[in-house]
């Protein structure tokens, strides 16, 4: 661009302007490299705008990945106090579970002890009473007794026949 210029000034010389062509091509020389660094400022203006919507446009992007990652974080946060609450409410839970089988249990442990209690002086009383039972078949003096058995009188009235 400036060869353009100069050859211009070297024409308007040339072509008889004198000394007013001269200033005149000067001046035009100056006008038009005011002009190019306009140009250029203009260009490089243009370049940092487009730049700077750039990161106005990554600064709000973000700007909005950051609030989404603020309400992820804090549906993180609600999530993991309501699974702290339930493994709470299932621990409790067992803990009450455990306690009314171990009352259940003790409960059991107890009725089984009485049972067996029961079956014990049950069975000192059979061992008392054998030696009263009378063990002839055929004997007239033989009643029925109960003694942990249903009494089969079906069985004396058989043996009393003959």
């Amino acid at each position: 661009m400036e060869i353009e210029m100069i050859l211009a000034l070297v024409g308007a010389i040339i072509g008889g302007g004198g000394i007013v062509g001269f200033i005149v091509g000067l001046l035009t020389i100056r006008y038009e490299r005011r002009k190019a660094k306009g140009e250029a400022h203009s260009a490089e203006y243009e370049g940092m705008k487009v730049e700077q919507d750039t990161y106005q446009e990554l600064i709000i992007d973000l700007k909005t990945a950051w609030k989404e990652q603020k309400e992820y974080i804090a549906e993180l946060h609600e999530d993991r106090r309501n699974l702290r609450k339930e493994r709470n409410d299932l621990r409790e839970q067992i803990v009450k579970l455990r306690n009314e089988t171990d009352e259940q249990r003790n409960k059991f442990q107890k009725e089984l002890e009485e049972q067996r209690s029961k079956i014990d002086d049950l069975t000192r009383t059979v061992r008392a009473l054998k030696p009263l039972i009378c063990s002839l078949v055929g004997c007239k003096d033989r009643e029925c007794d109960i003694i942990g058995l249903i009494a089969d009188d079906s069985f004396d009235q058989n043996s009393n026949k003959d």
